[in-house]
């Protein structure tokens, strides 16, 4: 028989799927089946809904479970990522602190330079006899503190320092017309400062104090020239440098366009018994360019002054 609930075929009073009992063994009216009779309920596995359910939440685990394996995956990325990031920081680091070896320079040793040998400069004469000519403190004469007096002649004495502690005076003995100066004391000649005594006049230092010693020059008479009147160029008619002058005949005028600095303006010659003229003029410094003018008739010769 077949069971009016679950339709189960069966040969028993009650089915054995869902018990309902028999229709054999139901109540029966002649009018047909009890109006309190139930109707069968399908199980839940028959019902269409139910698999529905069961699809969707199937296809939720197996999504959920998806995007988690997915979740890991980029999380292991990220860290795999910053794992990196760091190591390539830590090495980039590592590279940039770490120093390349640098040659050092090997100290080499200065040679130390042998002293200058000390003169003792209370050995040095304090006494100095002059002409007409320049003379350099420190090369001809010593540097320091002296007084002049005159020996002979007149003529004049100036210094490169006069408004400095120098002079500049119409200096020679007394002739009588009480134009010129014949002592003077307290001079100043700081090394490099240059004394010019002109004319006739002879002069003495005596000095009261002495800074720097001297190195004195020496003349070549193999190179000396002669020149009579007329004008010459220094570095194209003669040589230039430093020159002892000497008259050798006749009286006129020595002059150069340099004469307040280094050079020379005298009435040069051979004495002609008035004292009017000099014949020798010491230290004429005579540059490349220089303009020196010989005129009256002088003869001289110039000689220069030796290169040790």
């Amino acid at each position: 028989m077949t069971c009016r609930n679950c339709n189960t075929e069966h040969n028993g009073k009650f089915c054995p799927n869902c018990g309902t009992p028999s229709y054999s063994e139901a109540p029966q009216s002649s009018s047909g089946p009890s109006v309190n009779s139930t109707p069968a309920k399908k199980p839940i596995t028959k019902r269409w809904w139910f698999w529905v359910i069961v699809v969707v939440l199937g296809i939720g685990i197996i999504g959920n479970l998806g995007g988690k394996d997915n979740k890991d995956q980029d999380s292991s990325a990220v860290i795999a990522s910053k794992t990196e990031s760091k190591k390539s920081s830590v090495d980039a680091k590592d590279v940039s602190v770490t120093p390349e070896p640098t040659s050092v320079p090997t100290p080499t040793s200065t040679p130390t330079p042998s002293p200058e040998p000390t003169i003792d400069l209370s050995a040095l004469p304090t006494e100095y006899s002059l002409t007409a000519g320049n003379y350099v403190a420190g090369i001809d004469i010593p540097s320091g503190k002296c007084a002049v007096v005159a020996v002979s002649g007149q003529g004049n004495l100036s210094s490169s320092n006069m408004y400095s502690g120098g002079i500049n005076e119409m200096f020679g003995v007394d002739d009588g017309s009480g134009f010129y100066t014949s002592e003077f004391n307290g001079l100043k000649l700081p090394e490099g400062t240059i004394l010019t005594v002109g004319g006739t006049v002879t002069i003495k230092l005596n000095y009261t104090s002495i800074e720097t010693s001297f190195v004195g020059r020496t003349y070549d008479e193999s190179k000396a020239i002669d020149l009579s009147t007329g004008n010459y160029e220094a570095g194209v008619d003669f040589e230039a440098g430093v020159y002892k002058v000497v008259a050798i005949s006749g009286t006129g005028n020595l002059s150069s366009d340099n004469m307040f600095s280094g050079g020379v303006n005298e009435m040069f010659g051979i004495d002609d018994g008035y004292g009017f003229y000099s014949k020798e003029f010491y230290n004429v410094d005579l540059p490349s360019g220089t303009q020196l003018s010989v005129s009256g008739g002088v003869k001289i010769k110039l000689i220069p002054v030796s290169v040790n």
